[in-house]
């Protein structure tokens, strides 16, 4: 039996976060009359607060928060239902315990909740929404005497806390327990990235219903079986507190010789030590010089004063023997070189067949929360190619600490306060039309700012309008608070169009204009603090020591805060709601000083639990300049999905003739994206990137298309040893194992194979195993460093080995049977290694090209 969050649920509500519990062996035959008393005691406590007018709209505005038009919850109805009948006077009531216990915890803390009796459910659950008709009676939870097996569930639309949230559902675990007894069998959350879970129990009801509608069954299995093709990989739709635990080679080698090295020194030279961080293992270009190389020799000479070499040699005969060492070689000025054995290299690729999709994946983040801020446009505006950069690199960078064992909270924190809304403001409502607006709210939007900005060239006076309009927004106007609320509503619908199609998620948007209030409360506190300082024209500012940097205006002259304060007042924020271990923010190199200012005025006010890091990336420019929206002279990200696209369904045509319409259709739209991400993510996020057309979607060389194309050859081999095997009737005859280049049109030259070859004994075989077994710390490093590219370098890498693997030796027609199971273990573990990095970098794998 499953539970699962509908889709609309979670397009609708993109924060909840649904706790469900699984109690078996409850004994539920006696009633408590000391629990019937606390039920009855809450009832009057809620009863008063709802007499109270402000406790009671804020009741409602929580309820009316989760609700979508005429739909809603049944959760939510169920808790707004119980507060009325509270409201009328009536006092809730039951012969059993369980009911008891969840309404009092849910009024309690009033948090919506659901349960149900396993033993009389029939097939899985599903949390959606239903119509709320007038007169319509919440549907209440359900339970007798006999109940012993539940399932229980609490929600929270995203407006809790993390740690509140835990609270609550450990508050539920242990009262049910200690008021009906039973066990806890299971316990895990539901959200938009994990809509669903298996509660590991079966009912006769259950199994009566799938007796009696397989056929139904397995029709609705094949459905979802096809859906799974697009869903996220697992890594990403987990249960936050699941850990893998993994050791990379490079951590065994360091952690089995560091203590050997300590001892050494000790009883050599007391007064010098080191630490792990000393032990640097590099990868030496030459494999002649082994898999490893080691210079702790040299980084020990000068503080030794004895000869690098003298040293290395000495080292060698001190460190232990290690499993997955062969031999160790003293080569060059003191470099300790390591060759790992044949047998670690086969153990490892035997690795990679077992844990599939987890090869890779580590505790490296030991299960720590981590906020990762990226693509945060400016809302009214659509989204421009520039604004690739940032969207791209922050998903990207969610899914490697994801798969490295952290926590993430990825948020949006759109621009949706300042000036620039005053000048929207009045070019709407001079030059606006609704409907026009309402068919492309982006676009139409963006050539009303456009043009303000043309006609204040002419007209100055314009300037001082915009300036108006907002400051009426900012006092509370009627009318402009409508318009900028559905600027902002039809803003983050359209964007939501766009990040669906670069598959990329937010758990929450957290805008601007939600810190006005707590920004101001900031100025005021770092006033009384005299952290903040009167500046020039009556502003308000922080100086920093030694005029490290400019002075940081957090407040201008006429008493209106700015984005920096709006900035600061969210790290308050944050911190206040997930004491996350760091906050990364994904911002161009443009906003260097104001990020240093930031984070140094976050340390004067005490934000300091959490490490801030801003994630530098270069600028993306015309090719004639910079790119400017008041001009309107940006490309759109629009244009750049649907010319990717022109290109790719091109060439897949003219390539891929044995493919059907449709799909050509799914290969060219996954190509697309993954070229215009792959352009991304392959440079050094540092570096300035000029927009090219053709490089960005170049589908050749060091290119997504490339490691598609790559996964698509192995999928394509082992599809053709299925269909080798099973053809037993047909005679034994050299398999073609060719696939139709995408890039090339080039296919395998057929090769002379010797019966007498033995497994592994290929020097392109040993470089891709090599290479196989690089993968855990390459992605280990691209977290540390927060750069994609250091992923994406390796990936073309070991796509290239294994463009070389399948050109220099055959698979399918090895003449030797042992070397044609060795060879497909490689096929398949390159494909799982491919598969695993793409699925990191946001990029689709394609089955059959």
């Amino acid at each position: 039996m499953k539970i699962r969050l509908n889709n609309e649920v979670c397009s609708h509500l993109p924060g909840l976060n649904v706790a469900v519990l699984v109690f078996n062996q409850l004994k539920n035959d006696k009633k408590s009359s000391s629990l019937d008393q606390l039920l009855r005691g809450v009832c009057a406590q809620k009863r008063a607060q709802l007499k109270n007018d402000a406790s009671a709209k804020e009741l409602n505005q929580k309820i009316n928060a989760s609700k979508k038009d005429s739909q809603v919850l049944p959760e939510v109805q169920l808790l707004e239902s119980t507060l009325r009948k509270i409201q009328g006077g009536k006092d809730l009531s039951a012969d059993n315990n369980i009911y008891t216990i969840l309404h009092y915890l849910s009024l309690r803390n009033l948090v919506p909740f659901y349960a149900v009796d396993l033993d009389e459910t029939e097939k899985d659950l599903e949390i959606n929404f239903i119509e709320a008709k007038p007169g319509l009676k919440a549907k209440d939870v359900n339970f007798t005497k006999e109940t012993t097996n539940i399932a229980v569930w609490i929600l929270d639309i995203g407006t809790k806390p993390k740690d509140e949230f835990d609270r609550l559902a450990d508050l539920f675990a242990k009262d049910i327990q200690k008021y009906c007894n039973g066990l806890l069998s299971k316990a895990f959350y539901l959200n938009a990235d994990f809509k669903e879970a298996d509660l590991d129990y079966e009912s006769e009801k259950e199994r009566e219903y799938k007796a009696t509608h397989e056929a139904e069954m397995q029709q609705q299995q094949a459905e979802e079986t096809e859906n799974k093709n697009v869903e996220q990989p697992p890594f990403m739709t987990e249960p936050r507190k699941e850990i893998i635990k993994v050791k990379t080679i490079r951590d065994e080698i360091i952690e089995g010789y560091y203590d050997a090295i300590h001892a050494w020194l000790k009883e050599r030279n007391p007064v010098v030590d080191i630490s792990k961080d000393d032990l640097q293992l590099e990868n030496p270009a030459d494999p002649e010089h082994g898999d490893f190389s080691l210079n702790i020799a040299l980084k020990l000479s000068k503080q030794m004063q004895d000869s690098p070499q003298q040293i290395a040699n000495d080292l060698v005969n001190a460190l232990p023997k290690l499993n997955a060492i062969e031999k160790i070689e003293v080569a060059g000025p003191g470099f300790i070189n390591l060759f790992l054995t044949p047998e670690y290299f086969e153990q490892n690729l035997n690795k990679i067949l077992e844990q599939k999709s987890n090869y890779g994946r580590s505790d490296m983040g030991q299960n720590q929360d981590v906020i990762i801020e990226f693509s945060s446009p400016n809302i009214a505006k659509p989204l421009a190619v520039h604004h690739l950069l940032s969207t791209i690199i922050g998903q990207t960078l969610v899914n490697l600490y994801k798969y490295t064992g952290y926590n993430v909270i990825a948020l949006n924190y759109p621009g949706d306060w300042g000036t620039q809304f005053g000048k929207l403001l009045y070019a709407y409502k001079h030059w606006g039309n609704e409907e026009v607006v309402k068919k492309d709210p982006l676009n139409e939007l963006l050539k009303l700012y456009v043009e303000f900005h043309n006609k204040a060239e002419t007209d100055p006076s314009l300037e001082d309008h915009g300036r108006e309009e907002f400051r009426k927004l900012e006092e509370g106007d009627e009318e402009n608070t409508r318009l900028w609320k559905w600027f902002r509503e039809i803003s983050i619908a359209n964007l939501e169009n766009i990040y669906q199609k670069l598959d990329v998620r937010f758990d929450e948007y957290l805008g601007e204009q939600m810190y006005i209030e707590k920004a101001k409360e900031l100025i005021e506190s770092g006033i009384n603090r005299e952290i903040i300082v009167d500046g020039e024209s009556g502003s308000k500012i922080i100086r920093f020591e030694n005029d490290k940097y400019p002075p940081y205006i957090l407040q201008k002259g006429d008493g209106t805060t700015i984005y920096a304060t709006r900035d600061l007042a969210s790290i308050k924020d944050r911190i206040e709601r997930w004491n996350p271990h760091k906050i990364l923010y994904v911002v161009d190199v443009a906003q260097s000083l104001h990020f240093n200012q930031l984070f140094e005025a976050a340390k004067r006010f005490g934000f300091d639990q959490s490490e801030l890091v801003h994630v530098v990336f270069g600028r993306m420019q015309m090719p004639e300049g910079r790119m400017s929206t008041r001009k309107g002279e940006v490309i759109l990200l629009d244009e750049v999905i649907d010319e990717a696209l022109l290109r790719t369904e091109r060439i897949v045509d003219e390539k891929s003739r044995d493919l059907s319409t449709e799909e050509k259709h799914h290969v060219a739209r996954d190509m697309a994206i993954g070229a215009v991400k792959y352009n991304i993510l392959s440079q050094n996020r540092e570096t300035n990137i000029t927009f090219d057309w053709d490089r960005m979607l170049s589908l050749d060389g060091n290119s997504g298309p490339y490691l598609q194309y790559a996964y698509a050859r192995a999928a394509s081999i082992l599809r053709k040893s299925k269909e080798q095997s099973s053809e037993t009737s047909q005679p034994e005859k050299p398999a073609n194992e060719a696939q139709s280049d995408l890039f090339t049109s080039s296919t395998l030259n057929e090769h002379v194979n010797a019966a007498n070859e033995k497994p592994f004994a290929h020097n392109i075989e040993h470089k891709l195993m090599k290479k196989l077994t690089a993968f855990p710390e390459k992605v280990e490093a691209a977290v540390k460093e927060n750069k994609p590219n250091l992923l994406t370098n390796y990936l073309f890498e070991l796509a290239k080995d294994f463009n070389s693997f399948y050109n220099e030796v055959h698979v399918l027609s090895a003449l030797n049977d042992d070397v044609k199971t060795a060879r497909l273990k490689l096929v398949e573990a390159t494909k799982h290694v491919l598969q695993n990095g793409l699925n990191i970098l946001g990029i689709k794998t394609i089955e059959k090209i």
